[in-house]
């Protein structure tokens, strides 16, 4: 039995209770955390929180004996987490709805949302206004989906120029939202269409079913359209522009 990361957090907490520490878990959600946490479910609670002096004596707060622990004089070994560790935790809710996580660790987190930062990309990629562009196409996603589903600004920190843009709307954004609505290329080109309602980003075409099958009692079906992704060296930062110069700031 190795002490883990959390445990040693624990204890450099311990050693040092006039200083805050942190333990930050990115996506938080990809576990069964509930299994993940298990005792600790109770100890993380801000009632059950240990206070320790500097000698590293228990003043407050709730101890328990770990499975496995104790000393070879067979003395246990007590465990607590100090009132002086952050438990951080990120999660993405577009990969899962925060709903699925347990009822029991939800109470004793206190969640906060956060949003796409547009000003960390307030400025112009060969006059395209990044955070309009960004702000456009999130507005028409809530729109479309709901705000779990918004593109973040770090897919856009790293354009420097009007090929960075395409190959991040290319490879990355507009893939995403392929996924987002379900291979729905209908709803990927509202949220990328301009002030006419096309997307100039992607191609349609009308498949008509009396030309593909021939014959009269075809005549009835609905046209349906077949859309492409057109070849990203043609779009030109008038395109981008276009995506949300008829969009109100």
């Amino acid at each position: 039995m190795v002490d883990g990361i959390f445990k040693q957090a624990c204890a450099e907490a311990r050693a040092n209770p006039t200083r805050r520490h942190a333990l930050f878990i990115d996506e938080i959600n990809r576990a069964d955390i509930a299994k993940v946490f298990g005792e600790l479910i109770t100890l993380i609670e801000l009632d059950k929180r240990a206070r320790y002096d500097g000698a590293g004596n228990l003043v407050a707060g709730m101890e328990v004996q770990l499975p496995g622990t104790g000393l070879e004089e067979g003395e246990d070994e007590r465990f607590g987490v100090p009132d002086n560790l952050d438990i951080i935790g990120t999660m993405n809710t577009a990969d899962r709805s925060i709903a699925l996580l347990d009822i029991a660790l939800r109470r004793r987190f206190e969640f906060r949302e956060i949003g796409p930062e547009y000003s960390v990309i307030d400025r112009h990629v060969e006059d395209v206004d990044l955070a309009r562009l960004l702000r456009a196409i999130n507005d028409r996603i809530e729109f479309l989906a709901d705000r779990d589903r918004l593109v973040g600004h770090a897919y856009l920190t790293s354009v420097r120029s009007i090929a960075d843009l395409r190959a991040v709307f290319h490879g990355r954004i507009i893939p995403l939202l392929q996924e987002y609505f379900f291979d729905d290329w209908s709803r990927v080109e509202m949220v990328l269409s301009n002030g006419s309602g096309h997307s100039p980003l992607l191609a349609r075409e009308v498949l008509e079913a009396r030309k593909l099958f021939g014959g009269s009692e075809f005549s009835d079906l609905a046209p349906q359209f077949r859309y492409r992704v057109t070849d990203p060296a043609g779009w030109s930062s008038l395109d981008f522009i276009s995506l949300y110069k008829a969009v109100q700031a």
